[in-house]
């Protein structure tokens, strides 16, 4: 299968094209966000992967 997304920097980099109204702090690790950050991160990967956009292996590995 083809997807749109193929490595953990493009999620990452996608995640913040589309959702503007975050922050993004550089160097900063998944743990040190907000909750509300990385539960909406955690919904849009889950969407994302039911889309078809990222494969199950990705889904299951990215972190914020």
């Amino acid at each position: 299968m083809n997807y749109e997304l193929k490595t953990i920097k493009q999620v990452r980099t996608q995640f913040w094209v589309e959702h503007p109204e975050l922050t993004e702090v550089k160097g900063q690790r998944q743990n040190n966000y907000n909750t509300d950050t990385r539960c909406i991160f955690v919904d849009w990967v889950d969407s994302i992967r039911k889309n078809g956009r990222i494969s199950e292996v990705l889904a299951s590995n990215v972190t914020l």
